[in-house]
């Protein structure tokens, strides 16, 4: 098929149209002068046209094949996406099309690619689970320029052994071209990638330090996961040509809410204050809730060096000892942080609620305001939940807006809970540190009203966003969580069965059944494991430029608004909204505008958000095995928090810590894993493991490279079993 007309594509084509093309007219992989003769490409333009293919080609979107003739690789039965590396040496392909299952990849068909590297991996077998298993035919891009390990020598070479377990191979020094000496932590950049007859070769090209010095975990984790640590002089110069006060013309075309009573609430080592809050009771009964979010869209303007910087790093990243800023700090702890007892320049969303919490009416507002108090959870419960008659009169002006909030999130809590959306109550470890940096104890982070008041208020504020750009039929970044994929749903709903709790099956379990799920297990021993693995049954929530809905929060429009200090795509947000508000419906060319930059924005603030959690869980796993190391032969409490078929992990009740009963060390019977009970039963005695059994464990052993802790079963008298 061709096409005749010369005019149906007008250059210079697009990513889009070459794309849409293939998908829907090429029926086989087509040659570069073939694809462009059927876009009517003119011989002016050939050279930009190749210039594009080669760009899609680099990206994935288009494969490259033997013969040079490209196609899709949806296609030809491959996929395109980033490589996961267990430590044992196989694989998972986790796919950049949303929707697609991993694919298992065996180490002989890894191809000598390395963990996070992107590539493309022909699809070999789906079995009846939908689980595939596949090869990789070629590497798009490396993850990993530079390398963070341990500096050894050797025989006759030197090499790094990395620091992440994931990264399988040693790095091969060149001897005498650096000053480490071994034992120490070093960065390696990588000059020659791995091959069939070699390892990957780099050079040292940085001493971190030792492994136990004062925040060497953090910089090790900084540097794998290539977190830029300081801004560029451009972007802090800009930074500083901010003015330091309100224009007075600023100040008069916007909602003056300076006498409004509005304040934060935050954490005790919060510094970036994104969000205040302010509560009125009307005289019709209906509360109205004000959210107020520091208007950064003021500040860092598209195309600035600012703003560049902010979308680089996509989102503020916090360790236990120290955070990397979206923005330079004269801006996330300075102009645009809602400090107490300062003017600050603000979006405000105003929302009535009747007596049913229905938002019956709201506003947006360009505002200015002013905090009248910096408060941190520990003092909203203080107030709210324990009376203390001393914090009480401190803010007695206070109490009665903060009582009104208490009323309200609860309200509203029940609201989305009566809805379907899912209460994921899971405990979120904290990390204690002495003066010197060292861990002085790992707890479960508290939670208590004062963050439901919060989440609650900020959730509504999000959605009531969402809705009104949605219905005004704004593009816009979503906050989507897709609907779960059956096979995982069918197997948490095999796992509650046998523990009493049968659900008939449908052909579409909704939100509100697994909400009654987690309702019934609330209280008991067996609730967060119940969470646990519902939330193993889920998708991850991510960004979208297509909505799909929030399927947890059981919302039909969702985003991420209430953040622009910390999270770029609410800086996207506060744009539109302002943009919605100013100019009014967008016309043609600029929503093709917003459809064009969005989905790409949005990709890569999901894959920043998740690299920030990713980092962020890797500190609290360091921190773990590095406060257990001096414990060695200690006997413990703990919980059994997951099954394996070479294994019982335990959760210990002391600490935030889990381990690892391995099979191997249960000598009193062969023990099989029964996946349906999720438990592990002797052959002999029918001697049975449950998930929540209390159990006494030994640590035997602590394994700070791998990150690994073993333990071994103790009886009830504290004696191996």
């Amino acid at each position: 098929m061709s096409i005749s007309s010369k005019n149906i594509f007008h250059m210079p084509v697009s990513k889009k149209q070459v794309l849409e093309y293939l998908r829907s007219s090429a029926h086989h992989p087509l040659l570069l002068r073939e694809l462009a003769r059927r876009l009517a490409i003119p011989p002016a333009e050939r050279r930009q046209f190749r210039r594009l293919i080669r760009e899609l080609n680099q990206a994935g979107e288009l494969v490259k094949l033997k013969g040079h003739r490209y196609g899709l690789p949806a296609k030809m039965n491959l996929m395109v996406g980033r490589l996961q590396v267990h430590p044992d040496g196989f694989g998972f392909l986790i796919p950049e099309e949303s929707g697609k299952p991993d694919v298992y990849i065996s180490s002989r068909h890894l191809k000598l690619a390395m963990d996070g590297d992107k590539v493309v991996v022909r699809v070999e077998q789906i079995r009846r689970d939908q689980r595939a298993k596949g090869r990789i035919i070629r590497i798009l891009e490396h993850a990993h320029r530079q390398v963070v390990g341990r500096y050894e020598q050797g025989y006759h070479f030197d090499y790094v052994v990395p620091w992440h377990p994931n990264i399988t191979q040693d790095i091969f020094i060149p001897p005498h071209s650096h000053k480490a000496t071994p034992g120490q932590i070093v960065v390696a950049e990588i000059t020659g990638y791995p091959t069939i007859q070699r390892n990957p070769e780099g050079k040292i090209i940085e001493i971190l330090g030792n492994p136990d010095d004062p925040g060497i975990d953090e910089e090790i984790v900084i540097r794998h996961y290539q977190f830029p640590r300081e801004f560029p002089a451009e972007v802090l110069a800009e930074a500083d040509r901010i003015p330091k006060i309100i224009p007075s013309k600023e100040i008069t075309r916007r909602l003056d809410l300076r006498e409004l009573h509005l304040f934060t609430i935050d954490g005790q080592t919060a510094k970036d204050f994104d969000d205040a809050v302010s509560i009125e009771k009307l005289a019709n009964g209906n509360f109205r809730l004000g959210v107020h979010i520091a208007d950064v869209s003021y500040y860092v303007t598209p195309g600035s060096l600012l703003d560049e910087a902010a979308y680089r790093r996509g989102n503020s990243v916090y360790f236990t000892d120290r955070a990397l800023p979206m923005l330079p700090p004269a801006l996330s702890n300075g102009i645009c942080s809602l400090n107490p007892h300062e003017d600050r320049l603000s979006i405000s969303v105003l929302i009535e609620f009747d007596s049913a919490q229905n938002a019956v009416n709201f506003e947006f507002a360009d505002s200015i305001i002013r905090s009248c108090q910096r408060f941190t959870y520990t003092q909203i419960k203080q107030i709210l939940l324990d009376k203390d008659p001393t914090t009480c009169q401190r803010h007695k002006e206070l109490v009665p807006d903060l009582e009104l909030m208490q009323t309200l999130a609860r309200k509203l809590k029940n609201r989305r809970i009566n809805r379907g959306s899912l209460d994921f109550d899971l405990p979120e470890p904290e990390v204690i540190l002495d003066m010197d940096g060292v861990t002085t104890g790992i707890i479960k982070r508290e939670r208590n009203i004062s963050h439901e008041i919060i989440e609650e208020f900020m959730l509504a504020a999000n959605e009531v966003v969402a809705g009104y750009l949605a219905q005004a039929q704004m593009p816009l970044i979503y906050r989507i969580h897709e609907e779960p994929d059956e096979i995982k749903l069918k197997e948490f709903l095999d796992y509650i069965s046998h523990l009493g709790y049968a659900l008939p099956l449908k052909k579409r379990i909704t939100q509100l059944q697994l909400q009654q799920i987690l309702t019934k297990f609330k209280g008991n021993p067996k609730e967060q494991l119940i969470t646990m693995v519902l939330l193993r049954s889920l998708k991850l929530a991510k960004y979208s430029s297509d909505n799909s809905g929030h399927f947890a929060l059981a919302a039909p429009y969702y985003t991420h608004f209430t953040s622009p200090i910390r999270r770029y795509p609410d800086l996207v947000i506060h744009r539109l909204l302002r943009e919605l508000q100013h100019n009014g419906q967008p016309s043609t060319v600029r929503v093709n505008e917003l459809t064009e930059y969005l989905p790409q924005t949005a990709e890569h603030c999901s894959y920043t958000e998740r690299k920030a959690e990713t980092a962020e869980r890797d500190i609290i796993s360091i921190k773990r095995v590095k406060f257990m190391r001096d414990k060695l032969g200690e006997a413990f409490e703990g919980i059994i928090s997951s099954i394996t078929s070479y294994g019982l992990y335990v959760e210990l009740i002391d600490f935030y810590v889990t381990g690892l009963i391995h099979v191997s060390s249960l000598t009193d019977d062969y023990y099989h894993f029964n996946q349906l009970q999720q438990s592990l039963v002797g052959k002999r005695t029918q001697r049975r493991f449950s998930l929540g059994e209390r159990v006494m464990v030994r640590l035997d052993k602590v394994d700070v490279e791998r990150r690994f802790i073993d333990f071994s079963l103790l009886d009830k008298r504290g004696v191996s079993r």
